[in-house]
């Protein structure tokens, strides 16, 4: 049986003044538990919201099920493969997560979630990715 997992993830960054961060919330049965990192590298906000997910699918195990929320329209557009990513940076991590996706056998389900309003798992990792 595939084990399934409740993924919410948040990317946050003040533009080109080198603070970012992103962070996850990884859930399954009555667990879960918080995984946030400061960005080493420059970035913009889509950047950073594109490694939460990065972020969020190395920590989980093989062939799993995943329900995967985030605030970035972006982000599930670029994965789904719906819209052009025209940055080197959004097309590296890109393709680091679809790396990962694919070696794990990982099966996503992406759903949109309004960012800063009454979701207490979103709010949640946007705090923490700042």
């Amino acid at each position: 049986m595939t084990a399934h997992y409740t993924v919410y993830t948040d990317g946050s960054s003040t533009g080109r003044t080198g603070k970012a961060g992103c962070a996850a919330i990884i859930v399954t049965g009555n667990s879960g538990y918080l995984i946030a990192r400061p960005l080493t590298f420059e970035c913009g906000n889509n950047v950073a919201e594109l490694a939460a997910v990065y972020l969020a699918l190395q920590e989980l195990p093989d062939n799993v099920s995943i329900v995967l929320y985030t605030d970035s329209n972006n982000v599930i557009q670029w994965l789904t493969d719906n819209f052009r990513r025209n940055k080197p940076q959004i097309d590296m991590m890109y393709k680091k997560i679809k790396k990962v996706w694919k070696d794990k056998n990982l099966t996503i389900l992406f759903r949109w979630v309004k960012g800063h309003s009454s979701n207490k798992y979103n709010n949640l990792c946007d705090l923490a990715a700042k």
